[in-house]
C-alpha cells in the first residue's frame, strides 16, 4: 500500500554557501495547499531559497511541488527555479541533469561549465565578462615588459565594458605578444565574448521590430530565430573558452585538452567564477524566461 504524501518545506540563506536547509515545522499532504502557501511566502531582510520535498503519494503529485524555490526581497511571490540543463558539452549536461540549480551552481568544478551556464541563463554581460576576466588575469605572471602593459590594458578595459558602448580599439584588436598559443586564444576569447553578445542582442532587437512590423512568414521567422540562437551559442561558448585555454596556459606550454593537470586549475578557476558572479544573480537570472533555450 503506497504511503500517504507527505510534502515538507526547509530554507536558508542565499548567501549561506554550504549551510543547512532549516526545516519548517509545518508539513502538507495536500499538493494544491502546499503550492498555494508557497505563494503567500513572502521574505524580509535578505533573499532566501526554499526547498520543497514530497515523499508517498503518487509520482505526478510529487513532480508538481518538489522544486527549489527564489524567495526575493522584491514583494514578489516565490519563483519555481527550474532544473539546469547545462549545454556546454555533454559531460556539463549529464553532470547537471541529477543536481538543482543552486547545487549545480555552488559545486561546479569546472570554471567553463560555470560561465557558459551563466552566459547562456543571460545573467548580466557585465557580470560574465568579469568572471571571464578574472581568469585571463592569473595568466599575467607569464606576461612581462610592454606585453604586461597591454595585457591589462585589455582586461581593464573589458573590467569597465558595459553594454551598448563600442568596443575600444585596443579590446577589438589586442596586439599582445603572449608566450604561448592558450595566452593569445584566452585574450581572444575574452573580446568575443562581448563581440558575440553584442551580436546577439542586435539580433533581438532586430528580429522584435521586424517580426513585429513585417508579419514576416513562418519560413523567415524560423531563420531569425537560428540565427539569434547561434550568436547566443558563440556568446556562451566564447566566455567558456576563456577558462579553457586559460587552464591550459596555467599548466603549460602546448597543453591538449586532455592533460589530466587542467582539472585542478579549472577547479582553482571556477572559484575565481563565483566569486565575481554572486549566487543570487545566477538564480535570478535562471528564473526568468527568455526568448527560447534550455537554462
Amino acid at each position: 500500500m503506497a504511503q500517504p504524501l507527505k510534502i515538507t518545506f526547509s530554507a536558508r540563506p542565499v548567501i549561506a554557501v554550504g549551510y543547512d536547509f532549516s526545516p519548517h515545522a509545518q508539513t502538507y499532504s495536500d499538493p494544491d495547499v502546499a503550492l498555494d502557501e508557497i505563494q503567500t511566502l513572502r521574505v524580509s531582510g535578505e533573499p532566501s531559497i526554499l526547498r520543497v520535498q514530497a515523499v508517498g503519494g503518487n509520482a505526478q503529485d510529487r513532480k508538481r511541488v518538489s522544486s527549489e524555490w527564489l524567495c526575493d526581497i522584491d514583494g514578489e511571490a516565490p519563483r519555481r527555479i527550474p532544473a539546469p540543463k547545462w549545454t556546454c558539452d555533454p559531460e556539463a549536461r549529464t553532470w547537471s541533469k541529477s543536481r538543482s540549480w543552486l547545487e549545480a551552481w555552488e559545486t561546479c568544478p569546472d570554471a567553463r561549465w560555470l560561465l557558459h551556464a551563466a552566459a547562456w541563463s543571460e545573467v548580466d554581460p557585465r557580470y560574465v565578462v568579469r568572471a571571464a576576466s578574472a581568469c585571463a588575469r592569473t595568466l599575467l605572471v607569464l606576461f612581462n615588459g610592454n606585453d604586461l602593459l597591454r595585457a591589462r590594458r585589455v582586461l581593464e578595459l573589458a573590467e569597465e565594458w558595459a553594454p551598448y558602448r563600442a568596443i575600444p580599439p585596443e579590446l577589438e584588436r589586442p596586439s599582445i605578444e603572449s608566450p604561448t598559443n592558450n595566452v593569445t586564444w584566452s585574450f581572444g576569447a575574452l573580446t568575443r565574448i562581448i563581440r558575440n553578445y553584442d551580436r546577439y542582442q542586435s539580433d533581438k532587437v532586430q528580429s522584435k521590430i521586424e517580426l513585429g512590423a513585417y508579419g514576416y512568414p513562418h519560413y523567415y521567422r524560423e531563420q531569425m530565430i537560428k540565427a539569434m540562437k547561434s550568436d547566443r551559442v558563440s556568446y556562451a561558448a566564447s566566455a567558456a573558452y576563456v577558462a579553457d585555454t586559460a587552464a591550459s596556459a596555467a599548466v603549460g606550454p602546448n597543453t591538449i585538452a586532455s592533460d589530466p593537470r587542467r582539472v585542478p586549475r579549472l577547479r582553482d578557476l571556477a572559484d575565481i567564477v563565483r566569486g565575481q558572479i554572486p549566487t543570487l544573480v545566477v538564480l535570478r537570472a535562471a528564473c526568468t524566461p527568455h526568448d527560447g533555450g534550455d537554462r
